[in-house]
């Protein structure tokens, strides 16, 4: 008897530290991105949704081979061959847009205050 509620208690704590640790698994993972997420949202600032695992590398790297399989000018505009992605973005939600990369897009933003 002894025996049976030592390991019934033993399975309780396993599973409960098990519980415990897939949800802090999925809180970093899924909850907290969506709860910034929406908290920027609701700020205004707009962006693609938060995806798991890749993100919007696919994306990203679509732009990138459709960037370069055009020919460019020398008279033409360089960024979109650069960032293409980046460019996408800014054309689809503005200056200010969420996004993986951390670019400083209006240039009064980077000065130090005086």
């Amino acid at each position: 008897m002894e025996i049976a509620a030592a390991s019934a208690v033993f399975c309780v704590s396993l599973v409960s530290v098990l519980a415990m640790l897939a949800y802090r698994f999925l809180d970093r993972v899924w909850l907290k991105p969506k709860r910034l997420e929406n908290c920027l949202m609701r700020q205004g600032l707009s962006g693609s949704t938060y995806r798991l695992v890749y993100g919007d590398s696919r994306d990203e790297n679509k732009a990138c081979r459709e960037a370069n399989s055009k020919p460019i000018n020398l008279s033409d505009d360089i960024v979109p061959r650069l960032l293409p992605y980046v460019n996408l973005q800014i054309k689809k939600y503005g200056k200010f847009f969420i996004g993986a990369h951390w670019f400083i897009t209006i240039c009064s933003l980077r000065k130090k205050p005086a």
